[in-house]
């Protein structure tokens, strides 16, 4: 086949070789463009790590890490106290995204260290005077305020930089251990229940009294704090059933602590305990508050509950306890095998004779002779007494005598 003669060679429509290397050249250039703004685009969008630095503390003695932010922590000065870099400091923290439990993590460690050196360097020691016995009373109170002044120092700077509830946390750890609500009927309780149980203790007892564990035992109470336990229990009432309201206030309420002090040494059931419990309340709910704080001090009251809601042979055990010799009267009796009901009385016959020969003792009047032959009077009343409620066999054993 021929070809069309009509079509020059030179024709436009026709690429060139040249024009070939031009539009390759071109599509080069567009394609190393494209890559240059892909890596740099690349290059920008990278994550890249921040490092925030305190501005004046220059020694590096941690490194906590959040994500990708790098915090360094420092010894602190006392400059740093004063400047206000330090809050400036705990703001940048913030704003990069670092918890708040690990600021004040990071802040109540340095302070911490801080404030040990400066006791170390600062309080005197006791030790310092060593040519003395006894530590002296106005050196140990210079002490002590030079470390009330300190732990002022770090708690009012810590509330300035963390806020006025910085301490909340540990708060609520110290109620947590003083008074748990956990365990058996109190480990049921809804969240709901515990927050506002534990509002209502803030409220009527106080943030300093419920972060210390109840006293156990105890003799007597104020008039202020029974009308402060008396509005408790009424407001937890309708927050908790009863018995979570029975169990929590047999746990930690004064009520529940005077019954165990006047129980000290006698092992009873949790029935018979909570039978006395429910008395006692019973007894005060009718009085006046004053009226109540007085009548728990006298052995007339705790006679009429417990005579009324122990079992003989323990009611007389406490009876024979609240002696001034009653353990040393408790031992014979065991000794001699005697029950409580009897030991009592052989206990009281005691008592009566020591009094009567403390009466002889105490006359002045008496010659030796005249003290002599009334102790005789004496103990032979106290041995026909005896005699009369213990056999022949007990009555060796509880003076104490050897069996032929």
């Amino acid at each position: 086949m021929r070809p069309d003669s009509s079509k020059s060679p030179n024709d436009s429509s026709v690429p060139s070789r040249s024009d070939w290397v031009v539009w390759g050249c071109l599509a080069i250039s567009f394609l190393l463009n494209v890559a240059l703004i892909l890596a740099l685009w690349a290059e920008k969008t990278k994550p890249r790590e921040i490092r925030m630095v305190l501005p004046a503390p220059p020694v590096v003695t941690n490194i906590v890490v959040h994500t990708n932010v790098v915090v360094e922590t420092h010894s602190l000065q006392w400059s740093d106290l004063a400047s206000p870099d330090y809050p400036t400091y705990v703001a940048n923290l913030r704003a990069i995204g670092c918890p708040e439990p690990t600021i004040r993590t990071i802040l109540l460690e340095e302070l911490e260290e801080f404030f040990r050196s400066v006791r170390l360097r600062e309080v005197p020691r006791p030790e310092y005077q060593w040519w003395r016995s006894e530590p002296d009373p106005q050196f140990l109170s210079t002490i002590q305020a030079k470390e009330a002044d300190l732990e002022q120092k770090k708690r009012a700077l810590l509330e300035k930089i963390l806020g006025p509830d910085w301490d909340q946390e540990d708060l609520e750890w110290q109620v947590e251990e003083a008074r748990p609500l956990e365990g058996p009927v109190l480990g049921s309780l809804t969240e709901k229940q515990r927050a506002r149980a534990r509002a209502l203790e803030r409220q009527f007892l106080g943030p300093e009294e419920v972060t210390q564990r109840p006293i156990w035992v105890r003799t007597n109470l104020t008039e202020s704090e029974l009308m402060r336990w008396s509005a408790l229990r009424k407001n937890l009432i309708p927050v908790l059933s009863s018995d979570q309201t029975e169990e929590y206030l047999l746990r930690y309420s004064p009520w529940a602590a005077l019954i165990r002090g006047r129980l000290m040494g006698v092992v009873v059931t949790p029935e018979e305990f909570r039978q006395i419990f429910h008395t006692v309340l019973t007894r005060m709910e009718g009085m006046k508050a004053a009226d109540a704080v007085s009548a728990c001090q006298t052995p007339t009251f705790w006679d009429s509950v417990l005579s009324t809601t122990l079992p003989p042979e323990k009611y007389a055990t406490v009876q024979i306890l609240q002696m001034p010799s009653g353990a040393e009267y408790l031992a014979r009796a065991q000794q001699a095998g005697i029950r409580p009901s009897v030991a009592v009385l052989a206990a009281t016959i005691e008592e009566e004779a020591r009094a009567e020969w403390r009466q002889i003792q105490t006359n002045k009047t008496l010659s030796l002779e005249e003290r002599q032959r009334l102790w005789n009077a004496v103990q032979n009343r106290r041995l026909e007494a005896l005699r009369k409620i213990l056999s022949r066999e007990q009555l060796q054993r509880w003076l104490g005598e050897t069996q032929d």
